[in-house]
């Protein structure tokens, strides 16, 4: 949108000191509030003038709209002005985040439609996950009465969800009273705000885009062939996500670049020392890996090419790079990504190029960049309150073959013992089985670097021969039978790893907190 012409007006004079100290703190407060919902008629009392919501983004104002595209064109009207004009405004717009985003115009002052409007102020709070928008207008001078209506200000918004009964967003103005940023008011030449009336447009997002060429796939389970796009990971739990290429595009292709993000604390990326040990794809000749996290915004950019380019094009389908993640054991307060791509809370997604041309997902093609169909996955951190690598979900389930039947608070009546890196794969397998023998006949008598009564989850020292010698000795390794308990529902060490230990392994194997919890 190109910038407007704004009126001459002779008669406009300074703001007084009054009205520049009402303005301030009117404008340039914390976004960092609650967003309350107005209704269709949101001032309380008295008010003077109106103002209006327009999804048509044409003549005049639409308040029921429908988009079978992506973008929508969202418009605020001043339908009456006050009876003495107005010398500034400022607006409050909120939204369904589920349905709408809004993409901010790099220059604000192209978003601004009134022709008196000097100096343009904006806050977006929907990197504080309050999805809503604060925008004001003052001019330098203020002209003695304006009288100005019609448009006001024009925004772009994208649609998010196409699914029926989850497609329609209210376009709401916020009122003054009650809202801590003061909310949506006229203002007048001596700096004092004016309430109008406000009304809401509603918005449906009737049609998906079109589906790209060739699909990119986000796998959070490794184990499983294929992509799982749905998972399910106990909080302190390392684990991989891969990038998939599910379908080649139609005319093949000779790289690509992915913008992978994370929308919260949930999860913590974990760089490799050496960014190629990333890339599975074997025709991977030219990489670039750009960790982003580092400059503050949750995201991996990644991009592979193979230097066989101009030859024929690739049609490769399969795993092509990895990364690992962790659950955080507190994920804390959810943070959504900047507006440069949009990312649900626990999701591990590709952002499209349609946020960022740029940066988002594509593949690299002979006539330029593909856009891909792209299918992004949900991670579920789960609450492990014992530490074990069962979570509190699985524990309290009905099945001891997936966790279940345990107690939440008790860290050892799950048999999953850490391999040389310290790490446990939530699930009890032949290398359990395997390291617990490197460990037999080892017990806590005399000195040595650990007892029955030290940290199960610190490092063990690596297993050396014999197996029973002082230094094999861990409490990972070693559990008790509970006083009447199934054969396999453990407890506490005894201090020592004995023929005992190796049965009680054996009758939880084949245990795992991997799957859902049912």
């Amino acid at each position: 949108m190109t910038g407007h012409q704004r009126s001459a007006n002779p008669n406009r004079r300074h703001l007084g000191a009054v009205g520049l100290v009402v303005l301030a703190a009117s404008l340039l407060c914390s976004g960092e509030v609650s967003v309350p919902l107005a209704p269709r008629v949101a001032s309380a009392g008295a008010t003077a003038g109106a103002m209006a919501v327009d999804c048509g983004g044409g003549e005049g104002v639409q308040t029921e709209c429908e988009f079978a595209g992506p973008t929508v064109r969202v418009g605020v009207h001043v339908t009456a002005t006050p009876p003495s004009g107005y010398a500034g405004f400022q607006v409050k717009l909120a939204w369904n985040e589920d349905v709408l985003r809004y993409e901010p115009d790099p220059s604000k002052g192209d978003e601004a439609l009134w022709p008196e409007c000097d100096i343009a102020v904006r806050s977006d709070m929907q990197p504080l996950g309050e999805p809503s928008l604060l925008f004001a207008c003052v001019p330098l001078v203020s002209p003695d009465d304006s009288y100005y209506a019609g448009p006001i200000l024009d925004f772009q918004f994208r649609c998010l969800s196409y699914a029926p009964g989850d497609n329609v967003s209210d376009l709401r103005l916020v009122a003054r009273e009650g809202d801590p940023q003061e909310g949506t008011h006229f203002l007048n030449a001596g700096g004092f705000p004016t309430d109008p009336a406000l009304s809401l447009a509603t918005v449906t997002c009737s049609d998906a885009p079109d589906a790209g060429d060739g699909t990119l796939a986000v796998d959070c389970d490794t184990g499983i062939p294929g992509a799982q796009s749905s998972c399910w990971i106990t909080q302190g739990t390392r684990f991989p996500i891969r990038v998939h290429i599910v379908e080649a595009p139609a005319n093949g292709m000779f790289g690509f670049q992915i913008m992978l993000r994370w929308p919260d604390q949930t999860f913590d990326y974990l760089p490799t020392a050496n960014s190629s040990y990333q890339i599975v794809w074997s025709d991977c000749l030219l990489a670039r890996h750009l960790n982003k996290q580092l400059l503050g915004d949750s995201s991996i950019l990644s991009t592979c090419y193979n230097l066989a380019f101009p030859s024929r094009p690739l049609d490769y389908t399969g795993p092509v790079l990895e990364f690992e993640f962790q659950c955080n054991r507190d994920p804390g307060p959810v943070e959504l990504s900047p507006p440069a791509g949009l990312v649900q809370p626990g999701s591990i997604a590709l952002a499209s190029r349609r946020y960022n041309e740029e940066e988002g997902t594509a593949f690299l093609g002979l006539g330029g960049p593909v856009d891909p169909s792209i299918v992004n996955a949900k991670v579920t951190c789960m609450a492990d309150a014992d530490a074990d690598g069962c979570s509190d979900a699985h524990e309290e389930g009905g099945d001891p073959r997936f966790g279940g039947e345990r107690n939440g608070d008790s860290f050892w009546d799950f048999f999953d013992t850490p391999d040389t890196a310290n790490l446990r794969d939530q699930a009890v397998t032949v290398a359990d089985i395997s390291r617990l023998v490197q460990r037999f006949g080892s017990n806590d008598e005399g000195a040595g670097p650990f007892d029955r009564m030290s940290d199960p989850l610190s490092a063990p020292r690596p297993a050396i021969l014999p197996p029973g010698a002082r230094a094999n000795y861990h409490p990972a390794f070693d559990r008790t039978l509970v006083p009447g308990g199934d054969r396999w529902d453990t407890g506490p060490p005894d201090g020592a790893v004995a023929i005992g230990d190796i049965a009680r392994l054996v009758a939880q194997f084949g245990h795992t907190c991997v799957a859902p919890p049912n």
